[in-house]
């Protein structure tokens, strides 16, 4: 398949952002601390190295966001 394939609308919604971690603490407002914790016991998703620095996808944040909210509301 290739990209002429899809409407816009499919593009945008497949496109993906990188985060770095300034970014990725401001959407899940924890201290760093807190932050390298999730991510080395396998909580938060790990990141990719781009350039020598860690980069997070946007996607996986949103997502680990949901399902905390969803586990949140969740009668186990």
């Amino acid at each position: 398949m290739n990209v002429g394939e899809f409407t816009p609308d499919e593009l945008e919604r497949m496109r993906v952002r990188l985060l770095g971690v300034g970014e990725v603490l401001a959407r899940v407002g924890l201290t760093p601390a807190e932050f390298l914790r999730l991510v080395d016991d396998g909580e938060f998703p790990r990141p990719i190295e781009v350039r020598g620095r860690e980069a997070w996808f946007d996607v996986e944040v949103d997502n680990w966001i949901r399902f905390k909210a969803w586990a949140r509301d969740c009668d186990w």
